[in-house]
């Protein structure tokens, strides 16, 4: 169910370097060196 919008979003990223129809600024590498892991509460 993910798979269009993240092809959307990684075509958006690749033709504008951008993503601009979602706000994907919190799923950065860096979050990893400064220790800012997000929280998945929708794990089944």
């Amino acid at each position: 169910m993910h798979g269009p919008v993240a092809g959307k979003i990684i075509s958006e990223i690749i033709l504008d370097g951008q993503a601009s129809s979602l706000d994907v600024s919190t799923l950065d590498l860096a979050r990893f060196e400064g220790g800012r892991l997000i929280k998945e509460y929708n794990v089944v």
